[in-house]
């Protein structure tokens, strides 16, 4: 208790030299590092929020990714497999290959890479509007590391909740420094 009064008068020793406008202005200033953090610490938990959701969308997509290569490759071996066997000729007389059988042992590709897969025709995705081209699919899906899209999207979005941070600070100082400005005044 006794050191608490001595608190109290150390407080009021502290502000007894003070004009009503530094009182005002130590106020406002006080009030603005409230506000600030307040507005702070919900932009930190709202970016992060945003950050895992934009992550979490990245790995779905790199997920699909993966699923419609893995199936255009089985795919590619089974077309491959097919194509061997029609190329084994029939003929027991010289010359063993009609010329059918020979123009099936040329290796073309039967589907162009500009095709259009649907992912969900493929079972990669639940969604009908998720497609991809042939071409895209074949490309083996590089690995992927969570964390690196969720620091860039925590990076992005910080930006603008730190400014808006200082402008709340600044905004509520000037505020402050005009009412302070009015007490010397009078």
């Amino acid at each position: 208790m006794a050191s608490r009064l001595k608190l109290s008068a150390n407080v009021s020793a502290c502000t007894e030299g003070m004009s009503a406008a530094q009182r005002v202005s130590r106020g406002f200033h006080w009030l603005a590092i409230f506000f600030a953090a307040i507005l702070l610490l919900a932009g930190c938990a709202l970016s992060v929020v945003l950050a895992k959701g934009f992550a979490n969308s990245e790995l779905l997509n790199h997920e699909k990714t993966a699923c419609v290569h893995q199936w255009v490759t089985n795919k590619d071996a089974d077309d491959a497999t097919k194509r061997a066997k029609q190329r084994e000729c029939t003929g027991n007389e010289f010359p063993k290959c009609t010329v059918e059988e020979l123009l099936a042992q040329v290796d073309v590709d039967p589907t162009p890479n500009e095709s259009i897969v649907y992912l969900k025709d493929v079972g990669c995705s639940d969604k009908a509007t998720d497609i991809t081209s042939l071409g895209e699919a074949r490309t083996p899906p590089s690995s992927f590391n969570w964390k690196i899209p969720f620091v860039t999207w925590l990076a992005i979005s910080l930006g603008p909740t730190l400014a808006a941070s200082f402008v709340a600070y600044g905004t509520v100082r000037a505020i402050g420094w005009v009412i302070g400005g009015f007490f010397a005044a009078s």
